[in-house]
């Protein structure tokens, strides 16, 4: 993807999401904070490219956005389904609902 006008939503379900995945509107990237019975709540990435630390939290620096199962339609997977990659993170960041999650 080149630029948003590029984007094209492939849906996700309420399943789909975890706390710490990565996810595309039309309006840009998101990370998933919580996830409630049926809605997802995510801080936008785009609003402070060069400062991570305002998405460091609860509490975080900047507004938290409810999407329900409508707006959860428009919304893709983040890198696009494909070869998994895991960073290295501690213990404490994995969240056993992730299908990216490895025991070892």
């Amino acid at each position: 993807m080149t630029s948003m006008s590029d984007f094209i939503p492939t849906g996700m379900n309420h399943s789909d999401f975890f706390i710490g995945c990565e996810f595309m509107t039309g309006s840009g990237k998101w990370r998933c904070t919580d996830i409630g019975t049926r809605v997802i709540v995510a801080v936008c990435l785009d609003d402070h490219p060069d400062d991570p630390s305002w998405y460091n939290g609860p509490p975080y620096a900047v507004s938290e956005h409810c999407f329900d199962e409508y707006d959860q339609q428009g919304c893709t997977p983040f890198p696009p389904p494909g070869p998994a990659k895991i960073a290295a993170r501690s213990d404490a960041d994995f969240d056993t609902r992730n299908p990216l999650f490895l025991q070892g």
